[in-house]
């Protein structure tokens, strides 16, 4: 799975808030995301990262040009 910053990813389940949306705002051996709704943020490790995402909803722009 390739992932960046600032990628917004929908995971399996939803936020005690009430948001399943998060924006990705760290990339390593962890991944640090912020829900989209409160602004809490969450570190998890790649693993349990990999298997808790539904889905990569939008990729941000590279700027590769």
């Amino acid at each position: 799975m390739l992932l960046g910053n600032g990628d917004l990813v929908k995971m399996r389940k939803a936020h005690p808030c009430g948001n399943d949306l998060w924006r990705i705002t760290y990339v390593g051996a962890d991944i640090k995301i912020k829900c989209e709704k409160c602004g809490r943020i969450v570190m998890l490790d790649r693993p349990t990262f990999e298997k808790r995402v539904k889905k990569i909803v939008e990729q941000a722009q590279s700027e590769e040009a």
